[in-house]
């Protein structure tokens, strides 16, 4: 049976959803955070916070307060035979709900080889962590952790919540003991039982594109999510410890809030195996939909953001915290926000701390749509570049 296509935009509610609930919850947290005002200065290069801020009025010029990244979770399906089955990039929001973003085994990534290698290769070679620091360097985002799984681990994870419902979207078959088809799950609704998770993830159509091969993964996650907020008690739907690590984040997840997306691809002749198809992600498109999950990300490796500190030089917080849905996707990491020491600049300002950071805030002020780039040196800084909103907001539109 040939795959079915995803028809354009399933899948894909709420398309801001997640970054525009972590900037409401920031700015309605504010006055909470004058209780941990922190204005951090580095001593060595580890970076210590040495001394709090002089102001502890969210309102007042001079606020600032440090921004927690946005928690990641790089989950890693491996199959029975030793190949990778699935990868799964998972964001909590703030405020509950986040995001899922399915990502494919034959993504080519910059692995720590020769030359480009998909995932399928950095796995068969390094195993999970061998693709979470690959997709850490080729996404430039930090995760948490990486959390591996198998058939039985996955059966363990929704075994309170089984069968797992889903609308099957096409014939799915194994492999035989004698080396032929077998029929493993039938097109249309299916109760998955714990231990055939795993599995159903795995399976796939000769010939189908990427998008209906995840497109089923989205089937499950949602119909899973669903089940385990449906308890109204993720402790007893998950086993373990929901206070941190999966527990928590899909705790976390099971909520209406949460956005499904794909990285976006393009489909290529096989750099490593010919007759396959690999898969090159649109750089620019995946940097957008990874501003939309993971919209405070802390660096991939060391260095591969530029660290901003965020002011408000307005009196208009919500325009300011607005600015980072441009700035993240253009290489920023927002470490600080706070307000300016005045409410009145007509223009937006970028001002770098080290002159070799010049290319980097220039390539931040044009996504704003700002001339004014200002060397100011500054010594022991925990960021590179601090960035002044002004009345301008910004000028440049923010990425859809």
């Amino acid at each position: 049976m040939p795959a079915r296509l995803v028809p354009a935009g399933v899948g894909r509610p709420l398309r801001r959803s997640v970054f525009a609930a972590s900037l409401i919850t920031l700015f309605a947290l504010i006055p909470l955070l004058t209780l941990y005002g922190w204005r951090r200065a580095l001593e060595s290069d580890s970076g210590t916070i040495v001394s709090s801020s002089a102001v502890t009025d969210p309102a007042a010029p001079g606020y600032e307060a440090l921004v927690t990244p946005t928690s990641t979770l790089l989950l890693v399906q491996g199959a029975p035979d030793g190949t990778l089955a699935a990868v799964t990039l998972l964001a909590a929001g703030d405020a509950g709900g986040g995001g899922v973003l399915f990502v494919p085994t034959r993504l080519v990534v910059d692995a720590d080889t020769p030359r480009p290698q998909p995932l399928s290769a950095v796995f068969a070679a390094a195993g999970a962590e061998g693709v979470g620091d690959a997709l850490r360097r080729s996404m430039h985002i930090g995760f948490d952790s990486v959390v591996s799984v198998d058939d039985a681990r996955w059966a363990a994870l929704v075994a309170a919540v089984a069968p797992v419902e889903v609308d099957n979207t096409d014939e799915l078959y194994r492999v035989d003991a004698a080396g032929g088809a077998e029929l493993a799950f039938s097109a249309g609704p299916q109760e998955l039982a714990a231990e055939s998770v795993g599995e159903y993830l795995r399976l796939g159509v000769e010939d189908e594109s990427i998008q209906a091969r995840l497109y089923r993964q989205e089937l499950f996650w949602r119909a899973w999510l669903g089940g385990v907020a449906d308890t109204g008690d993720a402790g007893a739907a998950l086993p373990g410890e929901t206070g941190s690590g999966l527990g928590l984040m899909v705790s976390q997840l099971a909520a209406p809030s949460v956005e499904v997306r794909t990285v976006p691809v393009t489909a290529i002749d096989s750099v490593s195996e010919p007759g396959l198809v690999d898969y090159q992600a649109d750089v620019e498109g995946q940097a957008l939909v990874l501003a939309d999950l993971v919209p405070f990300p802390a660096a991939g490796v060391p260095g591969d953001r530029t660290r901003v500190r965020l002011l408000d030089g307005a009196a208009d917080q919500a325009s300011a915290l607005g600015a980072a849905r441009a700035l993240v996707p253009a290489g920023a990491e927002i470490s600080i926000f706070g307000n300016a020491d005045r409410f009145d600049y007509a223009r937006s300002e970028v001002r770098y701390h080290d002159a070799s950071r010049q290319p980097q805030a220039a390539a931040l002020a044009a996504v704003l749509g700002t001339d004014q780039v200002i060397l100011e040196p500054r010594e022991q800084e925990p960021v590179d570049v601090t960035i002044v909103i002004g009345l301008d907001g910004g000028s440049a539109e923010q990425p859809r």
